[in-house]
């Protein structure tokens, strides 16, 4: 039995309609529908699992060595006066890629979190989502994987990946797999590009914008994209420029949309169920200047009634740390979950 998927979204908590059945047209989900779990609370015999400490973790949200010899990335443009020239905002999109290559080149423990608020200002588990991937060399081959939520201040780990690629989930909130574990798979792999090797899908921790962008771009040209992928849009605009945020030099990239292919998407309002039409939007990221990592990601809706959604500060956030050697905590929510999965395939 294959683990099922789990898609959850890095946009701020605005549901976009495209062919709702009460607007004819289709939805598109924007967190999974899950439920709490928690953890064993016995102590399980352990097998071939990661080395741990106990201590305090080394946590280093620096630049790697190598990422210091790139070039400085410096421009001045700024919201009113932004830059617009494709190849420029692709050269600027390559710079930032080998950022992040070089931040994910240590091997270590890396963590990324994506908090998606629900209801901005009401705290709910589901609303933060934790990504754990281990780096094993300076290449950056990955083995192990965690992901988990946070309940209550206890991490209750939701999908793993263990270093011999045996995989499960785990059923919240039931002491129990959702899936059985599954012996390992050689066709499926661990990558830092996608977390599709344990089901989630549409997240990353080593993203590629320059993709993204190409695709946009691409888009405008012909007319929109399928029906089943793309943003829909078939006029707009991508620009960027700096910002300094909490003490950071931050580029920001702006993907404008001023016109949709037919049917155009609408707004469902979760409390009336009204639908209503989406006359452009504006998807704000905002990237680490030295990192290249995103931290952060907003969309804004503008209606045709006269309304504006999501214009308020982004209500959904990205943080990323890097551990040397995991926390006791981590360590040991991980060695005993890959014990049940060992204990349950028999090893």
């Amino acid at each position: 039995m294959k683990l099922p998927k789990v898609f959850f979204s890095r946009i701020i908590p605005i549901c976009i309609l495209f062919l709702l059945a009460a607007c004819s047209t289709s939805r598109i989900e924007a967190t999974p529908s899950l439920e709490p779990m928690l953890l064993p609370t016995n102590t399980l015999p352990t097998g071939a699992l990661p080395t741990t400490t106990a201590v305090a973790p080394i946590v280093d949200e620096s630049m790697s060595e190598a990422a210091t010899t790139l070039p400085a990335l410096t421009f001045s443009y700024t919201e009113a006066n932004p830059l617009t020239e494709p190849q420029e905002i692709s050269n600027l999109l390559d710079a930032l890629r080998l950022r992040q290559e070089a931040w994910f080149s240590r091997p270590g423990w890396y963590l990324k979190t994506v908090c998606n608020y629900l209801t901005p200002g009401v705290e709910h588990w589901m609303d933060c989502l934790h990504f754990l991937v281990h780096v094993v060399d300076d290449t950056r081959t990955c083995r192990e994987q965690l992901v988990y939520f946070v309940i209550e201040g206890q991490i209750k780990p939701f999908e793993i990946m263990l270093e011999d690629g045996s995989r499960a989930a785990f059923t919240l909130p039931e002491v129990a797999f959702r899936v059985s574990p599954q012996s390992p798979d050689p066709t499926i792999q661990c990558s830092l590009e996608n977390l599709e090797s344990v089901e989630v899908w549409g997240e990353f921790l080593l993203g590629n914008e320059h993709l993204r962008f190409e695709s946009f771009l691409e888009e405008l040209r012909t007319g929109g994209g399928s029906l089943e992928e793309g943003s829909g849009a078939t006029a707009g605009s991508v620009s960027v420029w700096q910002e300094q945020v909490d003490g950071k030099n931050v580029l920001v990239l702006a993907y404008e949309i001023t016109s949709f292919r037919a049917p155009q998407p609408v707004y469902m309002d979760p409390t009336t169920g009204q639908c209503l039409l989406i006359e452009r939007s504006t998807r704000l990221k905002q990237f680490d200047l030295l990192t290249g990592l995103q931290i952060s990601e907003q969309e804004i809706l503008y209606l045709q009634n006269g309304q504006t959604l999501g214009s308020d500060a982004a209500s959904g956030s990205v943080q990323y740390v890097y551990y040397a050697t995991l926390p006791a905590n981590l360590a040991q929510v991980y060695t005993d979950t890959a014990a049940r999965v060992l204990a349950e395939l028999g090893r």
